[in-house]
C-alpha cells in the first residue's frame, strides 16, 4: 500500500484509507472554473471534525 497521511491529525494511515474529493465552484456550470483535489484521513478522524455524526451517512467498511 501505498503511504497516506491523514489530513486532519497528519498521521499515517496503515489501513482502511479514506479519502475525500474537495470540489471548488460547486453551483458554477462551467466546468473550466471547477478544481478538484482528493485528500486523505483516518475515518475516526473524519468523524471526529464533523460538527454532527447524522451528516456521514457511510460507515467504516
Amino acid at each position: 500500500m501505498g503511504r497516506y497521511i491523514c489530513c486532519f491529525c497528519d498521521e499515517s494511515i496503515e489501513e482502511n484509507v479514506t479519502a475525500l474529493m474537495v470540489e471548488t465552484n460547486w453551483s458554477d456550470n462551467n466546468e473550466d472554473n471547477k478544481e478538484f483535489q482528493q485528500l486523505f484521513c483516518h475515518f475516526d478522524c473524519l468523524k471526529g471534525m464533523l460538527c454532527k455524526s447524522e451528516y456521514l451517512y457511510i460507515s467504516e467498511g
